[in-house]
This record gives C-alpha cells, structure tokens and sequence, in this order.
C-alpha cells in the first residue's frame, strides 16, 4: 500500500470462517469493501471492490496451502 493514498480500514470483522472489512482512500478518493471466506484451514475464497470517480475494481481471490512454509521465521 502507497502511503501517500492515506487509506484507512474500518468495519474490519473476523470471525473463524470469515473475514470482511471496508477501506477508504483519500488520493486518489476511493472506497471499497472485501470478504475471505476460509475452507478449513489451507485454503480462501473471496472478492474485492474498489470505486472511484475514474474506475470500478473488482478483484477475486483464492489461495490453498500447498506444502509447509520453508520460511524459518
């Protein structure tokens, strides 16, 4: 994220099987909301909607746990 959009999260809510949340962007002025919707605990569904004056947005996601992270962080 560009931090010269200055943009905020609100109504950020997690439950076990979901999460949602809002976003507002003040450069360029924008607004959007999203949802992940997770399938056990290796994989995600969900959608993402971003609008302005200039463009409507809309972005799916998905993703599932294909191994064990090599990361050793």
């Amino acid at each position: 994220q560009d931090p010269n959009q200055n943009c905020k999260t609100t109504d950020f809510v997690q439950t076990p099987t979901k999460i949602t949340w809002k976003m507002v962007c003040d450069s360029p002025p924008m607004s959007g909301e999203g949802e992940i919707n997770f399938n056990g605990t290796d994989a995600y569904e969900g959608e993402f909607t971003m609008q302005s004056a200039q463009f409507n947005m809309h972005m799916a996601l998905s993703g599932k746990k294909l191994g064990p992270c090599d990361n050793p962080e």
